[in-house]
């Protein structure tokens, strides 16, 4: 079975990861995040990058070629595509496969939120194709969520979390408003809750 949980940042994603993997059988899950341009294999050529710029620990080398490359140019459509094949291939083929292990996978993260991070990142939106590739091709999860929270109680939880990189108001206006616009079955769970408020919705969603 897998399980997807998206929202914007601050939403509570994580801790209601941890819950839904505390209600399976220890051992019996695993928990994947992952988002666009952060997968296994981009990951993995951002390393090989690094090594033969001779550059091993900077980690942002590799992006930094990406963000100079994100209009219609060769090497940033190459990118680009290199990202979106990786994505699809890893949530496609990857993941459906360790969910045929009999394990609960549980998704931090899923299409909704790559979506969203492509427009910000690309600065145009997921058009129609890429929309229906994406769903075609990536698994099916039993249950998809999207935690709603609004943009005062987010920057409340960064500060308390003293997040090291928190993002603007503007940013989570602009996040909230592309969550809602790319929505399509998501359950929506109101997050500005408590967690253990929060978590029993979601458990009546979920049979495990």
């Amino acid at each position: 079975m897998i399980i997807a949980v998206s929202g914007v940042d601050c939403s509570g994603k994580s801790t209601q990861i941890q819950y839904i993997s505390g209600l399976v059988d220890s051992g019996q899950s695993k928990i994947i995040w992952g988002r666009y341009g952060y997968t296994p294999g981009i990951e993995a050529l951002k390393k090989i990058y690094r090594f033969l710029r001779g550059n091993k620990h900077n980690k942002n080398i590799a992006w930094t070629l990406v963000n100079e490359n994100t209009g219609f140019t060769f090497v940033g459509l190459i990118w680009q595509w290199i990202s979106i094949i990786d994505f699809l291939f890893y949530y496609g083929f990857v993941v459906r496969a360790m969910s045929k292990t009999g394990k609960t996978i549980i998704l931090d993260r899923f299409l909704i939120d790559f979506f969203v991070d492509y427009e910000l990142f690309h600065k145009k939106k997921a058009g129609f194709f890429l929309k229906r590739l994406a769903s075609l091709v990536t698994c099916n999860p039993k249950c998809s969520f999207l935690l709603s929270v609004n943009v005062k109680t987010s920057i409340e939880r960064m500060a308390l979390k003293n997040d090291p990189f928190p993002l603007s108001k503007e940013s989570l206006e602009k996040r909230s408003k592309l969550y809602q616009e790319y929505r399509t079955s998501e359950l929506i769970i109101d997050a500005n809750r408590g967690v253990d408020e929060v978590f029993k919705d979601i458990r009546s969603y979920i049979q495990i």
